[in-house]
């Protein structure tokens, strides 16, 4: 047989971005004058931030750094204006930063106060992340406690594929749902602080040793040059 046309189909598929989720708000810590900082649960992908702005006529130019981990540096991730101004009877509130997404654990706000600052104590914070899908065996019975970020909790994780036999995108639309119920802390890691150091009596009693050869030398030196010389 001759061919004598052809069709070609073709199809593409997509997906949406998954939805930003927004925090509870967060408490911080001012740590000087227009400083102020505040430690999230885990290392997150942060994409905005919103700062609770109380007073009116409030104007703030502001620098946002973040960090890893506590022993790293900062790392420049935003900077803006955040105000709350009152407009014909109405407040007008810029109060959202928009940042990279990299993963952050530690926030650190610096505040340009020549507009007013924030006040004396550290605003509340709320932050944006991807929702993540979660697909878990579930054994026993709800409810079941998702421990994010916890350090002392040994990992599980396992691919699609072996989590679920035969595997394909229908399939998990037929998966029972989970939903979250209760409110949820959000706990800022305790920091350890050395105790102080005591009295070292080993290294006194080194330099108590090697201040008494010295004088124990220069004892000897100073009796060398008061003796009598020698007659020939």
């Amino acid at each position: 047989p001759t061919l004598t046309s052809a069709k070609l189909v073709s199809a593409t598929s997509s997906s949406l971005p998954m939805p930003l989720v927004w925090s509870q708000p967060l408490s911080g810590t001012r740590l000087k004058a227009g400083e102020y900082s505040w430690q999230l649960p885990t290392g997150l992908h942060v994409e905005r931030l919103r700062v609770e702005l109380k007073q009116p006529n409030t104007l703030a130019p502001v620098t946002l750094a973040g960090r890893r981990e506590a022993n790293q540096a900062w790392q420049p991730l935003s900077n803006g204006l955040l105000y709350r101004l009152a407009q014909n009877g109405q407040d007008v509130v810029q109060d959202e930063l928009q940042l990279p997404g990299v993963a952050v654990g530690e926030l650190k706000l610096q505040v340009d106060e020549r507009g007013g600052g924030l006040g004396v104590e550290a605003p509340a914070l709320r932050f944006a992340v991807r929702a993540t899908q979660l697909v878990f065996l579930a054994r026993g019975e709800p409810p079941f406690t998702l421990a994010l970020g916890n350090p002392s909790v040994k990992a599980a994780n396992l691919p699609l594929s072996t989590l679920i036999p035969d595997y394909s995108a229908e399939r998990i639309k037929t998966l029972g749902q989970a939903t979250v119920t209760g409110d949820v802390t959000v706990k800022s890691p305790a920091i350890a602080v050395s105790p102080e150091a005591g009295t070292d009596w080993k290294k006194l009693g080194l330099w108590a040793v090697l201040l008494l050869g010295v004088a124990a030398l220069g004892a000897m030196a100073y009796s060398l040059l008061r003796a009598p010389a020698a007659k020939p």
